[in-house]
């Protein structure tokens, strides 16, 4: 299950590249507004998991009836994680889309290196968020300090 909910994440690397793209050239003025870097945060965990939304469907659609918490909770949370470390990547080393599958092929490789060691998806997914997190927060303040 959880190498589905990967490769299903993966799939959104087009839509975040362009939501990134839009983001830091048409937009570039919403960084410098005076907005706590929580609700920054916060408002792409959302849009993620706005853009996940058709992926949480088949999965819970699909899963057996018998859930654990623990187990929805790691599912909910690793595609979240993953495509917001794909986000804080982007935003990180601003590249084509074609360069950018370079790095989205070996976060696949790594993660199912992770996956096929039984690591629970959600100790990958807080493990995956808190190195999101801490990469957009470096990110934003030198971008807020560069300019």
């Amino acid at each position: 299950m959880p190498t589905g909910v990967l490769l299903a994440a993966m799939g959104n690397v087009a839509i975040l590249h362009k939501y990134v793209w839009f983001q830091y050239q048409p937009m570039v003025f919403s960084l410098n507004l005076p907005i706590s870097f929580f609700k920054i945060a916060l408002r792409q965990i959302i849009t993620i998991f706005i853009l996940l939304l058709p992926e949480f469907v088949v999965l819970f659609r699909h899963y057996p009836l018998d859930a654990v918490a623990y187990d929805v909770f790691g599912l909910l949370l690793f595609p979240v994680a993953l495509c917001y470390l794909m986000y804080a990547w982007m935003i990180l080393r601003q590249k084509t889309l074609s360069e950018f599958m370079v790095v989205v092929f070996w976060l696949i490789v790594l993660t199912t290196f992770f996956i096929l060691f039984s690591v629970h998806p959600a100790v990958l997914g807080v493990f995956v968020l808190a190195i999101s997190v801490i990469i957009t927060y470096f990110r934003h303040y030198r971008y807020e300090h560069r300019e």
